[in-house]
């Protein structure tokens, strides 16, 4: 495993994984970037976030500022949209987004699974 801040500015790799990770940074398209930048042509990229709205309502729950932060580290909160919105943002192109109930034992949590290729 490593870390994307250690790696060599013309270092490539044909898949690398961010989960639980989006959700902490403080600017997640500049790490999308930074992770398609690294990419080999036709690489993958996979990730995970916390599923912590409700995409049915988040529009109107945006609005009505009932929106509100769960758990205290996680800075962003996504939708299957908007998580493919991001990747696609950055020249990235979406096979498949997905939402899973995921038991990790200390919670049953949703996520949102995304896999993308360069």
């Amino acid at each position: 495993m490593v870390s994307i801040k250690t790696l060599a500015v013309d270092s490539r790799y044909d898949y690398i994984q961010l989960a639980h990770v989006l959700e902490h940074v403080a600017c997640p398209r500049e790490l999308m970037k930074n992770v398609s930048t690294h990419l080999i042509e036709g690489g993958y990229v996979y990730l995970e976030v916390p599923l912590e709205v409700d995409p049915r309502t988040f529009v109107r729950d945006v609005k009505a500022g009932v929106v509100t932060l769960g758990v205290h580290e996680h800075i962003n909160k996504y939708t299957e949209h908007s998580l493919s919105k991001l990747v696609e943002a950055v020249g990235l192109h979406v096979i498949d987004v997905r939402s899973d109930l995921v038991d990790f034992v200390w919670a049953k949590l949703t996520v949102i699974r995304l896999m993308g290729r360069k």
